[in-house]
């Protein structure tokens, strides 16, 4: 048996200190976001157990990222429970409710940003992810929302 633990650690800035004066550390939002250690994860047990090229095993996510798939109910459900804060959010509307309401079941979610990372992990490794233009963006959105992750937090990791 063979196991990995992918929970990434907190970012620099995320001190007792800085937690305190918040009242704690919330649940959600993004002062609850660690470092995604999921990517650095996914690679470890790539490299202990893969059989298949990076590619390969990647290729049925970012097939459905690109082309889409039908939304189920039970999606459709949880996107219009999320509506007010997903049609809120210049990010995620575009994606949940790209005509302006929360997508209904058969109709397709497409996520080609989050296929475009997974084919650059699976093509260039963990420094597309850590090191390069991916982790600009996360640094550039946890900045953006008032979220601690910069790009030394995860070059770092």
């Amino acid at each position: 048996m063979y196991g990995v633990n992918a929970t990434g650690p907190a970012p620099t800035g995320a001190t007792r200190e800085f937690y305190i004066d918040k009242g704690g550390i919330p649940m959600k939002g993004i002062l609850s976001v660690s470092i995604p250690g999921i990517v650095d994860g996914w690679l470890i047990a790539h490299r202990q157990l893969g059989k298949l090229p990076l590619i390969d095993v990647f290729g049925p996510a970012i097939e459905l990222c690109e082309h889409g798939f039908p939304v189920s109910h039970k999606l459709a459900s949880a996107l219009a429970t999320e509506h007010d804060r997903f049609g809120a959010d210049p990010y995620t509307q575009p994606i949940f409710e790209p005509d302006g309401r929360p997508l209904t079941p058969g109709e397709v979610l497409y996520q080609r940003n989050l296929g475009n990372t997974l084919r650059a992990i699976a093509t260039q490794g963990r420094d597309a992810f850590y090191e390069g233009d991916v982790a600009a963006q996360i640094a550039a959105f946890s900045d953006e929302y008032g979220g601690l992750i910069t790009q030394e937090d995860l070059a770092r990791f």
